[in-house]
């Protein structure tokens, strides 16, 4: 099914190689909320204590604004995790580093996920 989302923020970061990735992290209600993980199963060390629910689109090619090649990935979440990642900065660190971790399991096993930089937030 195709959804049209809103815009949420973006994330730039890197390969090992030296290519440059973008994550679109857009918001549509057709994602499932938050699910708050009880604390039978959180750690001690959980700082989030949330599942947050998302779809992830495969790579697209693109160019950067200096018109050097690039991946971008899309990313939707529901509109409740957009809001938080608006309100709360340590959120949006965890919604990125999820992405991340998400995208480089699957996709971009080359993703350097420990250093990235927020390039635009709307949410």
């Amino acid at each position: 099914m195709w959804v049209a989302p809103e815009v949420g923020f973006c994330v730039k970061c890197s390969t090992t190689n030296g290519g440059k990735v973008f994550i679109n992290v857009t918001q549509h209600s057709r994602i499932a909320e938050p699910i708050p993980i009880p604390d039978s199963e959180q750690d001690e060390e959980d700082t989030i204590k949330f599942k947050i629910p998302l779809s992830c689109g495969v790579a697209r090619a693109d160019v950067d604004k200096s018109g050097k090649t690039c991946k971008v990935y899309d990313v939707i979440v529901n509109p409740n995790t957009g809001k938080r990642c608006g309100d709360d900065n340590e959120f949006r660190r965890f919604v990125a580093a999820l992405c991340m971790t998400w995208i480089k399991q699957k996709s971009e096993p080359m993703l350097n996920a420990d250093e990235f930089k927020n390039v635009n937030f709307k949410c």
